[in-house]
């Protein structure tokens, strides 16, 4: 007999209805959904009597449970996977579940500890660097790790940035809370002079702690070829090349789509428009050009298939778009930090301190894990020059600054960060929450289920996160809990003259399941989408654009999926 409804699937010797239900359909408590082959559902006393080798019919999600609704955008549909609809302009919402440490494909390693140190008088600094460079020295394992740095619990007091400075090294505190007898602290103390000087300055060197090479664009091209295909859609893995054989399985290449004059005027200028400051005029050629950080996965013909997708059209008529090889890369790999609080001295509007708590710069497949920061004045967590890392539970509290720009932003992707996830992180009080400062060499960013949280009902006091400025990409807000005061917003919109003339500041992006108020605009050439039920959209903006993809208003019930990160990932991971 075959299946009336769903898909037909025979039972495995340790095969139940709850364990089949948890798998297939993502809710073991949808089992009652499994019917027989005649269209009935079991019975309980049928569920327990289960024969290996009997047919039963899983349910494909053509339509979704009882009580939910669907994007029209992605949804699942007759075959029980994720089914994308473009535009008329052939947008669509990408796969965004490559992000994170190896594309999120598997769990954070568990390095072992091959040394530990205790906290001793006065500065901590070249304590800490010393024990880091000797595990530096340590030959890698079979996995590329040298082992980890342990800090036993207590107060580590630091006048100075400690780097940890080769691949496979991670250092690793004994736990992020207060409690100097049981946790490990490093207290970042004030400085002789102010790190700050100008509007704009934010040295990266003034972090407590760096993971990487700290070059922040640590790729080099080597010989391009270009892209012959006329328009190769946003999600795509895959293109055409004039000429192939420069290429094999497993290189590191770098796309590059050039902002010529004829891709800027179709974004209008960028949305600038014509101002008084000529820094804020209108969007210079070459200056926001669009990089992809990529691996070959395969040759077939002229054609290459990448690792993870391009998050922008590729369109000939606007801009000729290239693939090169990276002839040298200046980053570390498999390095992280953990299980540690950073507490910065408040220097308070003087800005008298370490700047950032974490930078992840010129580092590949790296991750910060368990870790609290407090009173910053930058950035929490801030990567730069950095591809596939992972920021997940780790809480940015409470930064201290003068709060105007280029300051207070929690967690934040600055230029050249691609494929990074931030996952159960939590941010308060600061300007922006979770941003991307990164401009069109950002893209594919992921903030799935955190936190935000402002100061109050004053939109002085605003904890926005947002697309900042030029053109990031492939942002996800995924199951944000926004718990700011009548406050608290998302935004993907047109900035236009704001800072140095930030204008469209994200394309590709998405707003999921989010209970803040919602600010969504449409870029030229591209799309920005809201899928909610539970927020509050604004639709009146600052500057020109309409609104972007917005749907769940007025649905009831909840929206399936409720994350589409998880959605993304577990589907490709099954296929």
């Amino acid at each position: 007999m075959t299946c009336k409804i769903g898909s037909s699937y025979k039972i495995k010797a340790g095969d139940t209805l709850f364990l089949i239900a948890e798998r297939e359909l993502g809710d073991g408590d949808r089992w009652r959904e499994i019917l027989n082959p005649n269209g009935i559902p079991f019975t309980e006393k049928e569920a327990e009597n289960l024969q290996t080798g009997q047919e039963i019919c899983i349910p494909n999600g053509s339509l979704p449970p009882t009580g939910e609704w669907q994007s029209k955008r992605v949804f699942f549909g007759s075959n029980g996977k994720l089914t994308y609809t473009s535009d008329k302009e052939q947008n669509r919402i990408p796969d965004y579940s490559y992000a994170g440490y190896r594309y999120g494909e598997i769990e954070l390693p568990n390095v072992p500890e091959v040394l530990s140190i205790s906290p001793i008088a006065g500065d901590n600094t070249a304590h800490i660097q010393k024990a880091l460079d000797a595990v530096s020295t340590r030959q890698p394992d079979g996995n590329g790790f040298r082992g980890a740095l342990v800090l036993k619990p207590g107060v580590y007091e630091l006048r100075s940035t400690i780097q940890i400075k080769a691949s496979g090294v991670v250092l690793r505190g004994s736990g992020d809370g207060s409690d100097r007898t049981k946790d490990t602290i490093l207290v970042a103390k004030v400085v002789d002079k102010p790190i700050v000087e100008g509007k704009q300055d934010r040295p990266s060197d003034k972090s407590v702690v760096i993971l990487g090479t700290n070059n922040p664009a640590p790729w080099k091209s080597g010989d391009e070829t270009k892209i012959t295909d006329d328009f190769v859609q946003v999600g795509s893995l895959g293109f055409n090349v004039e000429n192939a054989s420069l290429f094999k399985a497993g290189d590191a290449i770098i796309i590059k789509h050039p902002s010529t004059q004829k891709w800027i005027d179709a974004l209008d200028g960028g949305g600038v428009g014509e101002v008084d400051d000529p820094d804020k005029n209108p969007w210079k050629p070459g200056k926001i050009n669009i990089v992809y950080y990529r691996r070959v996965d395969r040759v077939e013909g002229n054609k290459i298939i990448l690792d993870a997708p391009i998050y922008n059209h590729l369109d000939r008529k606007l801009s000729q778009s290239t693939v090169c090889k990276i002839k040298s890369s200046e980053v570390l790999t498999n390095v992280g930090l953990e299980n540690l609080r950073i507490e910065i001295d408040k220097g308070g509007e003087d800005e008298k301190f370490l700047w950032s708590a974490v930078s992840v710069i010129g580092a590949e497949d790296a991750w910060v894990r368990n870790l609290t920061a407090l009173h910053f004045g930058f950035s929490g967590v801030y990567t730069e020059g950095a591809l596939r890392v992972t920021v997940t539970d780790v809480k940015a509290f409470d930064p201290i600054a003068i709060r105007t720009g280029g300051r207070m932003y929690n967690f934040n992707t600055e230029k050249h960060s691609q494929l990074i996830l931030f996952q159960n992180c939590e941010a308060t009080n600061g300007r922006h929450n979770f941003i991307s400062n990164g401009t069109s060499s950002a893209s594919g960013i992921v903030f799935h289920k955190c936190k935000s949280k402002g100061l109050g009902s004053n939109s002085a006091d605003n904890s926005d996160s947002e697309g900042h400025r030029l053109w990031t990409q492939a942002m996800l807000f995924d199951s944000i809990d926004e718990n700011s005061l009548n406050t608290g917003s998302i935004a993907l919109i047109n900035r236009g003259n704001f800072g140095s003339g930030h204008g469209w500041s994200a394309a590709h992006s998405t707003i999921w399941n989010y209970n803040g108020t919602i600010i969504v605009q449409k870029p030229p050439t591209a799309q920005n989408y809201a899928v909610s039920s539970t927020g509050k959209v604004q639709k009146k903006f600052k500057f020109s654009g309409v609104i972007g993809n917005v749907e769940g208003e007025g649905e009831k019930g909840k929206l399936s999926p409720a994350s589409l990160y998880e959605a993304q990932l577990k589907e490709r991971l099954q296929h």
